[in-house]
């Protein structure tokens, strides 16, 4: 990056005109406001709901801090979110048989077909806003957003494409 590419106050930069970084950050802040709107308008919870779903999909029974800090919210914001998605009937706490003092967290049957209704409506909804995509580019495109997951994923401490993201 060299000292054209860095934003300047005050000047509004033409998209056609932005750094690779800059365009792929707008691109990034976009795509995440139109799954929100999604998750919103098609199943009415929003993103950080819908992510205690899908770590508790992925390994049931965790405990809240430890879906805090996949999800990268802070314990008191998702307390608000699990007393919602409880009293909605889509998860339920249940004290550890090991140790009483920890409470962990369990999808429910209601919240497993929450969870596979958003993975497969979604999802396909989703890729659809992706349909523009040339074939040809498709190749070029898959290998920068991999390259960019790994790359974000060792700077947060965090595997990288050898996670199976859904």
């Amino acid at each position: 990056m060299n000292n054209r590419d860095l934003p300047v106050p005050g000047r509004h930069v033409p998209l056609h005109e932005q750094s690779v970084g800059q365009l792929f950050a707008t691109a990034a802040r976009l795509s995440g406001s139109m799954w929100v709107r999604l998750l919103n308008e098609r199943l009415g919870i929003g993103w950080t709901a819908f992510n205690v779903l899908l770590q508790l999909g992925a390994a049931d029974g965790q405990t809240a801090k430890e879906i805090a800090h996949a999800s990268m919210v802070t314990p008191s914001t998702l307390t608000g979110v699990v007393d919602t998605l409880e009293r909605d009937g889509l998860i339920e706490r249940r004290r550890s048989d090991t140790d009483r003092r920890v409470i962990r967290l369990h999808l429910t049957e209601a919240g497993r077909q929450r969870l596979s209704l958003s993975a497969t409506k979604l999802s396909a909804e989703f890729d659809q806003l992706f349909d523009h995509v040339e074939p040809a580019d498709e190749a070029v495109i898959r290998r920068f957003l991999l390259g960019a997951v790994d790359r974000f994923s060792a700077e947060l401490g965090l595997p990288g494409t050898q996670l199976d993201v859904h």
